[in-house]
């Protein structure tokens, strides 16, 4: 589309934004204005209009969360801030969600660890949400959307080391689940989370 027809597109939806960001077709049309206009004038009133709205039910809806995710992936700083501080109150919920987790996972993985706009310290300060609970983050690596979370951890060089070692401390327990098997075979653990697993049953013998 040309900047015209984008521009046009974006006024005409903001004054419904938050309810066409969860609507079948429409959120499909907003995510394209977004991911490619995103730092338009009027794209950005768009996304101002999206967020004024509550945040964290756009990131679990089936069709808002991919709304949240272009954001994510191509809005400007304060608009990947509000996505990501929506997240973080509950982050452990969202990261077990059908469709929170993919806006988690975006957030770790997309969201600018260098950047000196604020979008670091915000998602800094969700990482730290997940990992403050090491009893839940071993339970989100046996879980079908959760593992794909603690996946993005390992992948972000500053949550990495922490997420080894919560992981790797209860290898016993998450090599029993088929995907904390899938996870620790990834990382090359999973031999040693099974010696492990039958010690501990042979003691209990």
């Amino acid at each position: 589309l040309a900047s015209e027809e984008t521009a046009f597109l974006a006024r005409e939806m903001r004054p419904d934004a938050i309810r066409l960001a969860t609507n079948a077709a429409a959120h499909a049309v907003m995510c394209r204005l977004l991911e490619y206009s995103a730092w338009d004038e009027d794209a950005i009133a768009l996304a101002d209009a999206v967020l004024s709205g509550n945040v964290a039910q756009l990131c679990g809806h089936k069709f808002g969360h991919r709304v949240a995710m272009s954001i994510l992936s191509a809005g400007v700083p304060r608009h990947r801030q509000a996505v990501v501080a929506a997240l973080v109150g509950e982050a452990h919920k969202f990261a077990r969600h059908r469709c929170a987790s993919n806006v988690v996972v975006q957030a770790l993985m997309h969201c600018p660890h260098d950047a000196a706009d604020g979008t670091r310290e915000a998602t800094q300060v969700l990482g730290r949400a997940l990992l403050r609970q090491p009893a839940s983050l071993a339970s989100l690596a046996c879980h079908a959307f959760g593992v794909h979370v603690v996946r993005a951890l390992l992948d972000v060089p500053s949550f990495q080391q922490q997420t080894l070692q919560i992981v790797g401390k209860a290898g016993s327990r998450i090599v029993a689940d088929k995907y904390g098997r899938e996870l620790l075979e990834g990382l090359g653990i999973a031999g040693q989370a099974e010696a492990s697993r039958a010690l501990v049953k042979a003691k209990l013998a």
